[in-house]
């Protein structure tokens, strides 16, 4: 769509949402991660009984346990800003077409054309509410035209209709 914009100057448009999106990315991630921890820990204590119980390896173990869930940690935090980032691109447009059409709504103005920068989603609902406003734009043209020859039409009877009482 349009160009006019394609520098992001905002990256939390709608906190709300951003962070709820981050949230929901997150939340996954995290289950995901525990299941997978899970996993290793029950597979090693049972494939390996014998060298789970030596005090070494065990602390091998544990170690490698703390340091898997820190880097688990840090990729969720990771994940949570990509997360928030990437939903720009979809808070962005809800926001930019939300204010657009109450703008619109408000000054009764439909030549107005939705535009949204070049990597956000949403194109399609934009060229939707395009199409539309010029659908309406074309019927209310045309019903004001018919407004106008209907108001000329009454005033030329009313016209003859007079003569016609003198």
């Amino acid at each position: 769509m349009g160009n006019e914009q394609s520098v992001r100057k905002k990256i939390l448009i709608n906190k709300k949402f951003q962070f709820r999106y981050a949230a929901m990315i997150v939340s996954a991630l995290f289950v995901m991660l525990v299941l997978v921890e899970w996993d290793i820990f029950y597979t090693m204590k049972t494939i390996l009984p014998k060298v789970f119980f030596m005090e070494e390896i065990r602390q091998d173990l544990t170690a490698f346990h703390l340091l898997l869930a820190v880097k688990s940690l840090v990729f969720m935090v990771f994940v949570a800003f990509i997360s928030v980032y990437f939903s720009h691109r979809i808070a962005g447009p809800i926001y930019r077409l939300t204010k657009d059409l109450l703008t619109m709504i408000n000054d009764g103005d439909l030549t107005k054309q939705f535009r949204l920068r070049e990597k956000d989603e949403l194109k399609e609902l934009a060229e939707a509410l395009n199409t539309m406003t010029a659908n309406l734009r074309t019927k209310l043209l045309s019903d004001e035209q018919f407004r106008e020859e209907t108001q000329t039409k009454i005033s030329e009877i009313l016209k003859v209709l007079r003569e016609k009482e003198t």
